[in-house]
């Protein structure tokens, strides 16, 4: 059973050889000389997190008595999963009326179009929340992502039917959030955080986590469709700003610091599904592109600005914890890849550290869960850990817009699923 638990590292190392695999296959190269540095520095970042995950999980098997651990009772996951949509709908209702009627998003004229007004005003506002209902909704509206990775997860022991819509239900709330912002991020996010869950092994149970083909049809129509909309944002985009899409795909490629092959670029021209073609490249290149943006920070010497955290302090910033600041870089908007990140911040001796940290911490957890705990609790500081983790080669993941809200969303959920007075019905 171990084995079948013990895969995190398999599935980050996996994720990088993908990237790298699919950066250099794709009809693009860097407008950034230094590509190979970068990509040095990202093989550096990987080879001392997998060392540090190694040697910390090869320390705590030699040094404890390590058994299979209990988990939390069944009933008490049945409700954190129904508080978390509970409160991630009322979460989306305060987000879409604050939307709507205190900040006059108008989304008639297509979510691209809404995206940029949203933009417009959150600059206007100087970085202070637009109100209570959207404070109030971020804080509880991401809470469908702890839900997810519950329904996602073998140890859970419910029916087909209740997984079934569950899952439905998860990603309709995921669609949602990501509509009215007009965003792809959470759709990367929530793929990234339920991985950890869906891949735990429950073998001692004897449980699957389908028992029916149409379950697992389900699913996979589901990610289908979850691809689709993010081919689709770009299209919107590209209509936004009045191009076809063969323009669009192409032209954007600049602003993500990459060019396109002599080759492909007259193939896109030239053939009938060229535009198509082009956007299906560019959604490629939306995630690859942060191996250009490292090479561009290696060659610039304008170093120590907050990225990594960035979003955590303008939040903090709204709030008026801290004093407001100028957070923004030289390549603001553009992913950097976790590594290229640490490095623009703390230097090369910075990825060392936060390399080597950061695989302690996942072989900590991932064992804890597994041998000593696994509470519902341990199995959110994983998700999230894996999350970070299986990102890092596009971003620091806690700087996604949902991220710090994923967290308390359970957290809420949880609690609330604590008071012994409230009882399900109907919930197999």
């Amino acid at each position: 059973m171990a084995r079948g638990f013990d895969q995190m590292l398999g599935r980050f190392l996996l994720v990088w050889a993908i990237y790298w695999l699919l950066y250099f296959m794709q009809p693009i190269s860097s407008i950034y000389p230094d590509i190979i540095e970068a990509f040095l520095l990202q093989v550096f970042f990987v080879v001392l997190l997998a060392l540090a995950y190694v040697c910390t999980e090869f320390s705590i098997r030699t040094g404890l008595n390590l058994r299979v651990a209990t988990t939390d009772d069944n009933y008490y996951k049945k409700k954190i999963i129904v508080f978390g949509y509970v409160l991630s709908t009322i979460g989306f209702l305060f987000l879409l009326y604050d939307k709507i009627y205190i900040q006059g998003i108008d989304y008639s004229h297509g979510f691209a179009i809404a995206r940029e007004q949203w933009g417009l005003v959150a600059e206007n506002r100087d970085g202070s929340a637009s109100s209570v209902y959207s404070v109030v909704g971020y804080l509880i509206g991401s809470g469908y992502f702890f839900s997810l990775a519950l329904l996602f997860s073998k140890s859970t022991d419910i029916s087909d039917m209740g997984r079934m819509f569950g899952i439905f239900c998860g990603i309709t709330l995921l669609l949602l959030n990501s509509i009215i912002t007009g965003g792809r991020s959470s759709i990367l996010l929530a793929v990234a955080f339920v991985t950890y869950s869906a891949c735990l092994n429950a073998k001692t149970r004897n449980l699957k986590l389908f028992r029916t083909n149409a379950a697992k049809s389900l699913v996979i129509i589901s990610a289908c469709g979850l691809v689709f909309y993010v081919v689709y944002i770009f299209s919107l985009r590209s209509v936004s700003n009045q191009m076809d899409f063969s323009s669009y795909g192409l032209g954007f490629l600049q602003y993500l610091g990459l060019e396109p092959h002599q080759w492909f670029f007259s193939f896109v021209q030239e053939s009938q599904f060229g535009g198509v073609f082009a956007l299906i490249n560019l959604a490629v290149s939306y995630l690859t592109h942060s191996l250009s943006t490292t090479a561009a920070i290696i060659d610039s010497h304008d170093h120590g600005t907050i990225i990594v955290f960035n979003y955590l302090y303008s939040l903090l910033a709204k709030v008026g914890l801290i004093q407001g600041s100028d957070l923004s870089w030289f390549l603001q908007g553009r992913f950097s890849s976790l590594p290229g990140a640490i490095y623009f911040q703390l230097g090369l001796a910075g990825v060392a550290i936060c390399s080597l940290t950061l695989g302690s911490l996942s072989g900590i957890f991932n064992l804890l869960y597994i041998y000593k705990n696994s509470s519902v609790v341990l199995l959110l500081a994983c998700c999230a850990m894996e999350a970070i983790l299986l990102l890092s080669p596009f971003v620091f993941a806690g700087d996604f817009l949902s991220f710090p809200f994923v967290i308390t969303g359970a957290v809420f959920s949880m609690l609330l699923a604590k008071i012994p007075k409230v009882r399900l019905k109907g919930f197999k």
